[in-house]
């Protein structure tokens, strides 16, 4: 039986960063798992490429699938989804790596081992545009809340809603019959963001269980939601929109739904944006000083991130 369904969304990717990605994946080890690759239209899907390299690879466990026109990140995942056959479900994108080889194995064993529906570990945020570079950043600040002896349903919802200390979407492990469930409720809604169903899961009371080891390098500033420049940063804003939608017919007379709304419409009142980026700068050097993402760094291999991009 195969444990896990690993499945790569791709859109117009950059070559080197979807080979150096799928060179992490099939790099696992002590575990059986799927590698499904599913290409949302793009003009260059790099497939007779990949299908040279799993040959030098002597992998075979791949599936190659071509979407007749693009259809966005949600109904690309719900397509992997359908040919999946693994219990669990990792979904990454070209650019993100596995930490190191053998992320899978450990992440599916600390799975069953609490029964979790979905779990998330730490993203190790990094650059590569004018050399490797590593962030001081981690989502989410707050982690004992999310640990099974002191999970905590009322502080997850507060951190969620209304500190928006959200979780990294490239970190996260989902059971594949609750994903499909979750995501069937946004896929006609929402075009980019599947990592919005985490809002439905929080206040349907899933448990979220934090796994304290590192499981992915996150290219950052390149993805919809922190690369502003971005052609697709716009549909970012709508799926973000059409979310509150969402939330309000699930959740109408949830008190954090309501503060959630209500913060995020002062986030778009032009006086309040202008009085946040005044204060960006203070509140940056505050956290520096007082090293709020220092724990999550520590032991940091840069030789895996290396041995990943070099092709």
């Amino acid at each position: 039986m195969i444990e896990l369904s690993v499945i790569l969304c791709s859109y117009n990717p950059r070559y080197n960063a979807l080979i150096s990605t799928v060179k992490s994946i099939i790099a696992q080890k002590k575990i059986i798992f799927e590698l499904i690759i599913l290409d949302d239209c793009s003009q260059t899907d790099y497939f007779k490429e990949l299908c040279n390299y799993f040959k030098k690879a002597s992998f075979t466990q791949y599936r190659l699938v071509k979407q007749e026109k693009n259809v966005g990140t949600v109904k690309s995942l719900m397509a992997g989804l359908k040919e999946a056959k693994g219990r669990y479900i990792k979904a990454i994108s070209p650019g993100d790596f596995l930490y190191d080889e053998l992320v899978l194995y450990e992440f599916v064993k600390f799975m069953n081992k609490n029964n979790a529906k979905i779990g998330f570990g730490d993203a190790i945020y990094y650059g590569n545009s004018n050399g490797i570079k590593i962030y001081n950043r981690s989502m989410p600040k707050k982690l004992d809340i999310y640990l099974k002896e002191k999970y905590d349903y009322n502080a997850i919802k507060h951190r969620y809603f209304i500190c928006g200390d959200w979780i990294n979407g490239a970190s996260y492990m989902h059971d594949r019959i609750m994903l499909i469930e979750y995501l069937s409720k946004i896929q006609n809604r929402i075009k980019y963001a599947e990592d919005f169903i985490t809002c439905l899961m929080i206040l349907d009371e899933i448990k979220i269980y934090y796994n304290p080891q590192k499981v992915v390098w996150y290219e950052y500033g390149t993805g919809i939601s922190t690369n502003t420049k971005s052609k697709l940063y716009n549909g970012f804003l709508k799926d973000l929109k059409e979310l509150k939608n969402i939330l309000l017919e699930y959740h109408f007379n949830n008190k954090y739904v309501k503060k959630f709304i209500f913060i995020d419409s002062l986030k778009r009142n032009k006086i309040i944006k202008f009085i946040i980026w005044v204060l960006r700068p203070p509140r940056r050097l505050i956290l520096k000083l007082i090293k709020k993402d220092s724990v999550r760094k520590n032991n940091i291999n840069l030789g895996l991130l290396d041995k990943w991009i070099k092709n």
